[in-house]
Protein backbone atom coordinates (compact mmCIF):
# COMPACT_ATOMS: atom_id res chain seq x y z
CA UNK A 1 0.00 0.00 0.00
CA UNK A 2 2.97 2.59 0.68
CA UNK A 3 4.57 1.95 -2.63
CA UNK A 4 1.32 2.81 -4.38
CA UNK A 5 0.52 5.81 -2.47
CA UNK A 6 4.20 6.62 -3.02
CA UNK A 7 3.20 6.38 -6.63
CA UNK A 8 -0.13 8.28 -6.92
CA UNK A 9 1.12 11.22 -4.78
CA UNK A 10 4.01 11.21 -7.03
CA UNK A 11 2.03 11.52 -10.27
CA UNK A 12 0.16 14.23 -8.20
CA UNK A 13 2.76 16.17 -7.38
CA UNK A 14 4.55 15.47 -11.46
CA UNK A 15 0.65 16.85 -12.30
CA UNK A 16 1.57 19.91 -10.45
CA UNK A 17 4.62 20.86 -11.64
CA UNK A 18 3.50 19.85 -15.52
CA UNK A 19 0.56 22.24 -15.18
CA UNK A 20 3.02 25.09 -13.46
CA UNK A 21 5.37 24.97 -15.90
CA UNK A 22 2.65 24.91 -18.66
CA UNK A 23 0.61 28.00 -17.21
CA UNK A 24 2.53 29.54 -14.02
CA UNK A 25 -0.35 28.05 -12.25
CA UNK A 26 -1.20 25.44 -9.97
CA UNK A 27 -4.59 24.82 -9.40
CA UNK A 28 -6.27 24.36 -5.86
CA UNK A 29 -7.19 20.51 -7.18
CA UNK A 30 -3.60 19.53 -6.98
CA UNK A 31 -2.67 20.10 -3.21
CA UNK A 32 -6.48 19.26 -1.97
CA UNK A 33 -5.42 16.04 -3.46
CA UNK A 34 -2.32 15.71 -2.12
CA UNK A 35 -4.22 16.20 1.96
CA UNK A 36 -6.70 13.78 0.86
CA UNK A 37 -3.65 11.41 -0.22
CA UNK A 38 -2.46 12.43 3.64
CA UNK A 39 -5.88 11.30 4.76
CA UNK A 40 -5.57 7.62 3.12
CA UNK A 41 -1.75 7.50 4.24
CA UNK A 42 -2.98 8.80 8.41
CA UNK A 43 -5.52 6.02 8.23
CA UNK A 44 -3.03 2.63 6.38
CA UNK A 45 0.65 3.61 6.86
CA UNK A 46 1.21 6.49 9.32
CA UNK A 47 1.73 5.56 12.68
CA UNK A 48 -0.57 7.27 14.98
CA UNK A 49 1.89 8.55 17.40
CA UNK A 50 3.19 10.48 14.22
CA UNK A 51 0.09 12.01 13.06
CA UNK A 52 0.45 15.05 14.56
CA UNK A 53 4.11 15.50 13.78
CA UNK A 54 2.67 15.61 10.05
CA UNK A 55 0.53 18.06 10.78
CA UNK A 56 2.61 20.16 12.63
CA UNK A 57 5.26 20.05 9.17
CA UNK A 58 2.31 20.77 7.07
CA UNK A 59 1.05 23.58 9.21
CA UNK A 60 5.12 25.45 9.41
CA UNK A 61 5.71 24.98 5.86
CA UNK A 62 2.26 26.30 4.97
CA UNK A 63 3.16 29.17 7.17
CA UNK A 64 6.56 30.00 5.77
CA UNK A 65 5.08 29.33 2.16
CA UNK A 66 2.55 32.62 2.74
CA UNK A 67 5.63 34.48 4.13
CA UNK A 68 7.23 33.84 0.72
CA UNK A 69 4.21 34.71 -1.01
CA UNK A 70 3.69 37.53 0.90
CA UNK A 71 7.51 38.61 0.13
CA UNK A 72 6.85 37.96 -3.44
CA UNK A 73 9.16 35.12 -3.78
CA UNK A 74 7.10 32.30 -4.46
CA UNK A 75 3.49 31.56 -5.49
CA UNK A 76 0.44 31.07 -3.54
CA UNK A 77 -0.28 27.65 -5.30
CA UNK A 78 3.65 27.10 -4.54
CA UNK A 79 3.41 27.47 -0.84
CA UNK A 80 0.40 25.33 -0.57
CA UNK A 81 1.64 22.72 -2.85
CA UNK A 82 4.94 22.84 -0.53
CA UNK A 83 3.05 22.79 2.98
CA UNK A 84 0.81 19.42 1.05
CA UNK A 85 3.71 17.59 0.24
CA UNK A 86 5.30 19.06 3.79
CA UNK A 87 2.38 17.11 5.39
CA UNK A 88 2.94 13.85 3.67
CA UNK A 89 6.96 13.56 4.19
CA UNK A 90 6.57 14.48 8.13
CA UNK A 91 8.57 15.97 10.34
CA UNK A 92 11.69 13.21 10.14
CA UNK A 93 12.05 14.09 6.11
CA UNK A 94 10.81 17.59 5.75
CA UNK A 95 14.41 18.69 6.26
CA UNK A 96 15.92 16.52 3.70
CA UNK A 97 12.70 17.16 1.22
CA UNK A 98 13.31 20.97 1.88
CA UNK A 99 17.15 20.89 0.97
CA UNK A 100 16.11 18.26 -2.17
CA UNK A 101 13.52 21.00 -3.33
CA UNK A 102 16.53 23.71 -3.00
CA UNK A 103 18.43 21.69 -5.24
CA UNK A 104 15.89 21.32 -7.59
CA UNK A 105 15.45 24.86 -7.53
CA UNK A 106 18.92 25.86 -8.31
CA UNK A 107 18.72 23.22 -11.16
CA UNK A 108 15.55 24.86 -12.17
CA UNK A 109 16.69 28.77 -12.23
CA UNK A 110 20.15 27.83 -14.12
CA UNK A 111 17.95 25.44 -16.65
CA UNK A 112 15.59 29.08 -17.40
CA UNK A 113 18.83 31.23 -17.05
CA UNK A 114 20.36 28.95 -19.76
CA UNK A 115 17.37 28.84 -21.98
CA UNK A 116 17.16 32.68 -21.60
CA UNK A 117 20.40 33.09 -22.71
CA UNK A 118 20.35 31.39 -25.97
CA UNK A 119 16.92 32.34 -27.00
CA UNK A 120 14.60 29.29 -26.06
CA UNK A 121 13.01 30.96 -23.48
CA UNK A 122 11.71 33.79 -25.77
CA UNK A 123 10.88 30.90 -28.63
CA UNK A 124 9.09 28.98 -25.89
CA UNK A 125 7.30 32.17 -25.33
CA UNK A 126 5.52 32.53 -28.81
CA UNK A 127 4.49 29.10 -28.86
CA UNK A 128 2.20 29.77 -25.48
CA UNK A 129 4.39 29.04 -22.31
CA UNK A 130 4.43 32.45 -21.24
CA UNK A 131 6.65 33.94 -18.71
CA UNK A 132 9.73 32.10 -19.22
CA UNK A 133 11.49 34.99 -21.80
CA UNK A 134 11.63 38.27 -19.92
CA UNK A 135 10.36 37.91 -16.49
CA UNK A 136 11.78 36.75 -13.04
CA UNK A 137 9.15 34.09 -13.05
CA UNK A 138 10.28 30.54 -12.42
CA UNK A 139 7.57 27.86 -11.70
CA UNK A 140 8.84 26.54 -8.56
CA UNK A 141 6.33 23.86 -8.59
CA UNK A 142 8.98 22.32 -10.68
CA UNK A 143 11.25 22.34 -8.10
CA UNK A 144 8.77 20.88 -5.18
CA UNK A 145 8.44 17.87 -7.52
CA UNK A 146 12.08 17.54 -7.94
CA UNK A 147 12.58 17.72 -4.16
CA UNK A 148 9.92 14.94 -4.04
CA UNK A 149 11.14 12.74 -6.86
CA UNK A 150 14.58 13.28 -5.55
CA UNK A 151 13.67 12.22 -2.06
CA UNK A 152 10.97 9.28 -2.53
CA UNK A 153 12.65 7.86 -5.93
CA UNK A 154 16.26 8.47 -6.59
CA UNK A 155 17.61 8.39 -2.89
CA UNK A 156 15.98 4.82 -2.29
CA UNK A 157 17.00 3.51 -5.37
CA UNK A 158 21.01 4.49 -4.76
CA UNK A 159 22.15 1.19 -3.24
CA UNK A 160 20.89 -0.81 -5.59
CA UNK A 161 21.92 1.85 -8.42
CA UNK A 162 26.09 1.42 -6.91
CA UNK A 163 27.66 -1.53 -8.17
CA UNK A 164 30.21 -2.35 -5.29
CA UNK A 165 32.89 -4.87 -7.20
CA UNK A 166 33.72 -8.31 -4.98
CA UNK A 167 37.27 -7.71 -3.38
CA UNK A 168 39.16 -10.64 -4.89
CA UNK A 169 41.83 -13.16 -3.27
Amino acid sequence: MHMLLTAVIGGVVIGAAISDAMTFRIPNAFPLILVGLFLVSAITTIPTDALLWHVVAGIAMLVAGMGLFALNVIGGGDAKLLAAISLLAGPFLLMPLVMFISLAGLALALTIYLLRAIGVAAWLERRGMGGFAGGRMCPYGVAIAGGWVLLFVVVPALPHLIVIPASGG
